[in-house]
């Protein structure tokens, strides 16, 4: 049973209205009803959001419903990525084939996820770009990880094709809450690292999150994490400035 069934029968017993009240209350018929109940029916955010009023729930089923598409959107390591971040301090982000997820555009995100998702419907798309968006503005509020990422100067120059408004979205964060370092075409030590994540904390040893082809993997053993951040500070010192990486981008604006 889905958080969002269990919440929906469980306001439905709190408020003692019988399933054939309800139906009327929200115009549908009580088959629409019962299926939802009984959880043999896929919920939509209109339901979510008619079901909460009609039932006073205060927005409660409309969180199921987000969480559960958050679920069915995001593969299980990117949620243990989302779970970790939220009690980070700091996150260091290499990537060396897409502007980083938490730069990018929601026109930039739903190109990618399409090319990655390719079967998808609009709609499925849509919930994945929305919740990553919704992730990002969480990590980037003002009490949030202090974030800096470093990406080739040959992935920004593409980004234009990907999505028209990718840059000037990238300026608009790297002024106030991202550090951003372009690493030149010539140094090949990014590809060769692949996308990471170091993820550093207060109050226990740094994790660090390898992302492939087929999702991604966490590592928290000290030789391991120890070689990545080895890695991204040689990264880091051959890069530009985050002032020079600026103004390379603003040069292609």
């Amino acid at each position: 049973m889905s958080d969002f069934t269990s919440a929906l029968r469980s306001l439905i017993r709190q408020s003692g209205i019988s399933q054939a009240k309800l139906a009327r209350t929200v115009g549908w018929s009580p088959a629409q009803i019962s299926a939802l109940v009984n959880g043999k029916a896929n919920p939509k955010r209109d339901h979510a959001e008619a079901l909460d009023r009609a039932l006073g729930a205060e927005g409660l089923l409309v969180r199921r419903w987000l969480e559960q598409k958050r679920r069915e959107a995001e593969p299980e390591w990117m949620q243990r990525i989302s779970d970790v971040e939220d009690h980070a301090v700091e996150i260091r982000i290499c990537q060396p084939v897409i502007i980083p997820f938490v730069l990018q555009s929601p026109d930039y995100t739903r190109a990618v996820v399409r090319m990655g998702r390719p079967l998808d419907t609009d709609e499925q798309v849509g919930t994945i770009v929305d919740q990553r968006m919704r992730r990002n503005k969480h990590l980037l509020r003002k009490d949030g990880p202090k974030i800096s990422v470093m990406v080739p100067d040959a992935v920004v120059r593409a980004a234009p094709q990907i999505a028209p408004d990718a840059l000037s979205h990238v300026l608009d964060l790297t002024e106030s809450s991202v550090c951003l370092q372009l690493i030149p075409d010539a140094v090949h030590l990014a590809a060769a690292t692949g996308a990471f994540r170091l993820i550093s904390f207060e109050d226990r040893l740094p994790v660090l999150f390898a992302e492939h082809a087929m999702g991604g993997t966490p590592f928290d053993l000290p030789r391991e994490v120890a070689a990545f951040n080895a890695a991204a500070n040689q990264l880091q010192a051959s890069a530009l400035s985050p002032e020079e990486s600026r103004k390379r981008i603003e040069e292609l604006t």
